[in-house]
């Protein structure tokens, strides 16, 4: 499902449908977390995946992601001058 986004988007919506006991109750969190790309372009979401991956939360939703793109915490910092 989210294979077309990025490799980590695929584990994010993995982890989304592991995490519930009924598939459907996935789909709407996962559909979700895919929308941020109507806003963001698919690399700064795919970057945003990554950082929810890479940290302590077990199954990234669009609560968790929203707020890394929101802050840019998913744009590279610029070196100190």
């Amino acid at each position: 499902m989210g294979e077309r986004v990025g490799p980590s988007a695929e584990i994010v919506v993995d982890r989304i449908f592991e995490s519930v006991l009924v598939a459907e109750q996935a789909l709407n969190p996962a559909l979700a977390a895919l929308r941020l790309t109507r806003r963001y372009s698919a690399e700064r979401v795919e970057a945003a995946y990554r950082i929810a991956v890479a940290g302590s939360i077990r199954s990234p939703r669009y609560a968790h992601l929203r707020p890394i793109l929101e802050a840019d915490q998913d744009k590279p910092s610029a070196p100190p001058t």
